[in-house]
């Protein structure tokens, strides 16, 4: 009785210690990640400002919103919090206005 017991308390050691080894790294992976995705939107955004910075508009009509090309493509219009969102979006494939609360 002694040896299973035992041996469950091993068992029941060396699961918490995997564990919280697995709990730590899989948050550090999380935050490598999220330094590695502002990193890459930085990059990107400020190519894309460098590249149409001569076309774009800031507006805030409501015909101009959200962030948008025009037909042609040689105009750009945003605002600032639109121009974010599409920098998301284009860059991450992610759209937060759909993580509003």
């Amino acid at each position: 009785m002694r040896k299973i017991k035992s041996l469950l308390k091993k068992l029941l050691v060396s699961f918490l210690i995997c564990y919280i080894v697995l709990l730590n790294t899989s948050s550090s992976f999380a935050r490598n990640f999220d330094d590695g995705a502002r990193s890459f939107l930085a990059e990107q955004t400020q190519q894309f400002i460098d590249q149409y910075a001569s076309i774009t508009i800031y507006s805030t009509e409501p015909e101009d919103v959200p962030a948008h090309f025009n037909s042609d493509k040689s105009i750009f219009y945003s605002c600032c919090t639109t121009g974010i969102a599409y920098m998301y979006e284009i860059f991450l494939g992610l759209d937060i206005y759909s993580l509003r609360i």
